[in-house]
């Protein structure tokens, strides 16, 4: 039986094109040995066999945990240079809702600028962005203290910014598709690149992923990036098994709206199962 990886490459080569990036979140998972594929030999090979097969060319890195020893540093230098020389472009995935609590968020920044970024720019590649996925709506406070949470994001978002453009590198972030104008326009003088987790399974129509990311096209413009989730089994959210709706939706982005996509996440679609094959009813 033809696997997943099939469909991707179908999908990632018919659907966007050489002009345009094909993005995956690699998550830590506590399977893998130390925790991160960057510590896990055998997976690492399992993770570049998957992107070569499937015409993928940047992966988002989970490395919270990766900044703690030399010899968990030393892994992610290594496996991004094998990256690199794969023709693979890394984005090294930070973020937790606690950084948002005031004596957190002040460690963070001392952390950034004093052990993070000083190791990250000796490594022998240097990634192209730091990618942050703190999510203040994913707080339990978020609705009381919603504008609160915002103003510390963005502050936070920003001084990782600086530190990140004055290192040469650029800075990525994820968002929900659900956020304010104004926070979108702030934003959009901080970053690079935002990724909008547009977790719907229709393209068009209500509550779709065109209707829920129209402010986020207008103001990001090709800055935009959207995400496609895989790891629900909610329908409405995920397309979990459903590859064939996967490879139609990655399509249309394309060719509507000329964005790049990313998908979450590597955990998820390295199990999926070719429900058909692409092209054929």
């Amino acid at each position: 039986m033809l696997t997943f990886l099939c469909l991707f490459i179908s999908i990632m080569i018919q659907a966007q094109g050489p002009s345009c990036e094909r993005s995956l979140w690699v998550w830590s998972q506590s399977q893998y040995l130390g925790g991160s594929v960057a510590t896990d030999a055998a997976e690492q090979e399992n993770l570049f066999h998957f992107i070569q097969e499937n015409q993928i060319n940047r992966i988002y890195i989970e490395s919270n945990r990766l900044f703690v020893t030399p010899k968990r540093v030393k892994a992610l230098e290594v496996m991004i240079n094998k990256s690199h020389q794969q023709h693979i472009k890394t984005e090294l995935l930070f973020g937790s809702t606690e950084w948002l609590n005031v004596e957190k968020s002040i460690e963070i920044k001392t952390w950034f600028k004093t052990i993070v970024f000083p190791q990250v720019i000796k490594f022998k590649s240097v990634p192209e962005a730091i990618h942050l996925d703190i999510e203040p709506h994913a707080r339990d406070d978020w609705s009381e203290n919603k504008e609160i949470l915002i103003d510390r994001w963005l502050s936070l978002v920003g001084y990782i910014s600086s530190l990140a453009h004055e290192h040469g590198m650029k800075i990525t972030v994820d968002i929900p598709f659900f956020m304010e104008d104004q926070t979108l326009i702030r934003l959009n003088e901080l970053v690079d690149t935002v990724v909008v987790m547009s977790y719907r399974t229709k393209l068009s129509g209500r509550n779709s992923i065109s209707s829920l990311t129209e402010e986020e096209r207008a103001i990001f413009k090709s800055k935009l990036v959207i995400g496609l989730e895989t790891g629900s089994s909610d329908p409405l959210l995920s397309f979990g098994q459903d590859s064939e709706k996967l490879s139609e939706v990655i399509m249309a982005i394309n060719e509507t709206f000329d964005l790049n996509v990313a998908v979450h996440h590597y955990e998820s679609v390295k199990n999926l199962k070719l429900l058909a094959p692409f092209g054929k009813n």
